[in-house]
């Protein structure tokens, strides 16, 4: 009927929503006993009919709720499908008991059946336009077209399907029928030829394939799945992806429609949402290019761009603020080489990287130029990377427990590398004054060289584990993290260690049912740029300390699954980033194949509100802990927070091909009871309307 949409409940009730308000305007509609499983419109929208778990079916009165013909008693399981005819006379229903009937639906009668013929449960029944006949599909992989007025079969039952066919739908021209399956794939057949309009399956989605509808001007079918709960729209003709994968509910897509005009599909899940999505084809498909950050990241000092690898190993400019790629190539990259680190000057106007193949190619920010290229001699990949604070200079630590300073004029090396460590260095940085250089290992320790003698100055003992971070404030003290969950800040003159933060637990407040008391990796760490604050990255959390007293100032939570590889401070301090990944591509190995798997995880990059003072905290006994979880939801210890839209969801996260995320995350944060949408656009509250809009 265009502007209302009708949907059945787990609980067996039935409501209808009007599309330009989301407003319920009938129901619930109560008389079943066990969740609806099926609902249509009658053809002139007065009525509406649903099939049940309780082997029922009922027609309703779409205005009133009213039972206009029912319940219906004859199949002898669950009814899984129901459909009007064109002239909204007749009802038919498919159900788990293997049978087809068809009702009249002013008097309840069975107009024709129990049509038997399938061999497993039909999952599917509709009417063609023409209602002339009746396509049903089942469990035992056939579809059979059955005349609507004899219940004869039309024709032998059409075959290719390699599992259960679980919907059928028409044309509307009634000449082309297009199945699902859970294969994973969609056929669209000629109805009186009996063969598929094009020869191969149309492949894509990775699980069972339902729901499945015809846009009314049969160019496209809309089909949904159940494992990613993404919805994909095809051309009939081709095949091909024209629009999708459509992200966004968080359980399986229970049914798809398109509106009248075919410039809206409607869908609904069973994470009890309804999503109304724009269908001109405009995203890419799962076949077309899609780019997305991943490995090791380095932030602009205006913080408004990042660079970046995208999957195939291309090296990127990404605009924070629309999570797209700026056209400037990167000359003379090998695509594919695995870069290990990344780092930018303090002027923005050179970035270099540490690649597998031993090199260090330096690159003109502005340009995309190649300015040199460092060949280390070296035996080991580089591990990490860190300019002098006037970008004449390179730091580099590598795998073979080595550590160089190199000059970027002429490419060379200053001097001969420094040695000493007894593992992996993996983190490097220079003083404020480039007076001397730390550098941290899996050997548990910390040295200081002089950067004029090439010398060691100290070497700092203190951690238990792989030291992950060393970094410098402005006024010259050093602060480490360690895999020991320890952060110690230390007088890089002196050689001795000022104060410290004990190891701190993982999450146990979040998972006090499972006992769980695990001492965190220190990941990532890094000052404030008027040096007054830490901020240190540590499982799927990030902590904010003042840096003179090392006491608490705030504490905030990625979603639950996410690990924390990175953290930076924005210039003017008012912000700090995040760079995440997934829990299960991070490991704190250094092998080959971990590295590999890390740097093919997108990256999940946030933004979160640093100005946050003591006095501004919330007054109850443990930090505030904000958490953004996956399905919108955000949390403190206290409880539910907020949760985002469903719509705002897909401007918020872009779901990639190996079906991870990356996005610069509109969502601001903090411990101060501030939460920030940002996206002055999204059409909510009284807004919602907004985003349904006809053109005539």
């Amino acid at each position: 009927c265009g502007n209302r949409i009708a949907s059945g409940s787990g609980d067996g009730s039935v409501r209808v929503y009007d599309i330009n308000t989301a407003a319920v305007v009938a129901g619930p509609f109560q008389g079943h006993t066990y969740a609806v499983w099926s609902v249509a419109f009658s053809p002139d929208g007065r009525q509406i009919a649903s099939g049940s778990f309780d082997e029922t079916v009922n027609v309703w009165d779409a205005h009133t709720g009213r039972t206009v013909t029912g319940p219906l008693h004859k199949h002898t399981n669950s009814v899984l499908s129901v459909a009007f005819s064109p002239d909204g006379r007749h009802l038919v229903s498919g159900s788990k008991d293997e049978t087809i009937i068809v009702w009249d639906t002013y008097t309840g009668a069975i107009a024709l059946g129990p049509l038997k013929g399938h061999s497993d449960e039909i999952y599917s029944v509709t009417f063609s336009p023409d209602g002339q006949m009746i396509a049903s599909g089942s469990g035992d992989l056939t579809i059979r077209l059955w005349d609507a007025s004899t219940g004869a079969a039309v024709a032998d039952p059409l075959r290719g399907h390699m599992d259960l066919v679980t919907m059928v739908a028409f044309s509307s021209d009634g000449r082309k029928l297009a199945s699902c399956s859970s294969d994973k794939t969609i056929r669209v057949w000629d109805i009186h030829a009996g063969t598929t309009v094009v020869g191969l399956p149309f492949t894509g989605h990775t699980d069972l394939v339902w729901p499945i509808a015809f846009s009314h001007d049969g160019r496209w079918i809309a089909s949904g799945e159940t494992q990613k709960d993404n919805i994909i729209v095809w051309d009939t003709l081709t095949g091909s992806v024209v629009l999708g994968p459509l992200s966004g509910h968080t359980d399986e897509v229970a049914s798809v429609a398109f509106t009248p005009d075919d410039t809206r599909i409607v869908s609904s899940s069973n994470d009890g949402t309804i999503r109304i999505w724009d269908a001109h084809p405009q995203n890419k498909g799962p076949g077309q290019k899609h780019e997305f950050s991943v490995g090791p990241v380095a932030f602009l000092h205006n913080h408004t761009q990042l660079i970046s690898c995208t999957s195939t190993g291309l090296l990127k400019i990404w605009d924070m603020h629309t999570g797209t790629t700026i056209p400037l190539e990167f000359e003379e990259q090998a695509e594919a080489a695995m870069i290990h680190s990344i780092t930018v000057s303090p002027q923005d106007t050179l970035v270099a990287v540490g690649t597998i193949d031993l090199t260090i190619p330096v690159w003109s920010v502005l340009t995309g130029k190649l300015g040199c290229q460092l060949v280390t001699g070296l035996n080991s990949p580089i591990r990490c990377l860190g300019f002098s604070p006037n970008g004449a200079q390179l730091c580099s630590g590598s795998d073979d427990a080595t550590t160089a300073v190199w000059d970027i004029d002429t490419g060379t090396m200053v001097g001969l590398a420094y040695t000493g460590h007894t593992g992996a260095v993996i983190s490097v940085a220079f003083s404020p004054d480039v007076s001397c250089i730390a550098s941290s290992s899996v050997d548990c320790t910390i040295r200081i060289w002089d950067t004029s003698k090439g010398a060691l100055i100290y070497k700092l003992d203190g951690h238990k584990s792989s030291v992950s971070s060393v970094v410098f404030s402005p006024d010259g003290s050093l602060i480490s993290g360690s895999a020991d969950g320890a952060i110690h800040q230390w007088d890089a003159k002196a050689g001795t260690l000022i104060n410290s933060i004990l190891p701190i637990h993982s999450d146990a407040h979040l998972n006090s049912s499972s006992g769980s008391d695990k001492i965190s990796s220190i990941n990532c760490a890094c000052f404030s740029p008027d040096g007054t604050q830490i901020i240190c990255g540590f499982g799927s959390s990030l902590r904010s300390v003042d840096a003179h007293t090392m006491k608490l100032i705030s504490e905030m939570s990625l979603p639950r699954g996410e690990v924390v590889r990175q953290v930076e401070y924005s210039l003017d301090g008012m912000h700090i980033i995040s760079v995440s990944t997934s829990e299960e591509a991070y490991t704190s190995e250094t092998s080959k194949d971990a590295a590999q798997e890390i740097a093919q995880s997108p990256n999940i990059i946030r933004v979160w509100r640093a100005n946050v003072r003591p006095d501004q905290m919330p007054s109850f006994s443990t930090p505030r802990d904000w958490s953004y979880e996956k399905d919108g939801r955000v949390m403190s210890p206290e409880g539910f927070v907020m949760w985002i839209p469903p719509d705002l969801i897909p401007h918020m996260e872009a779901h990639t091909r190996l079906g991870s995320e990356s996005h610069y995350s509109p969502l601001v944060m903090s411990p101060d009871d501030f939460v920030n949408i940002g996206y002055r656009d999204f059409c909510i509250g009284n807004r919602w309307a907004e985003c349904y809009v006809v053109e005539n």
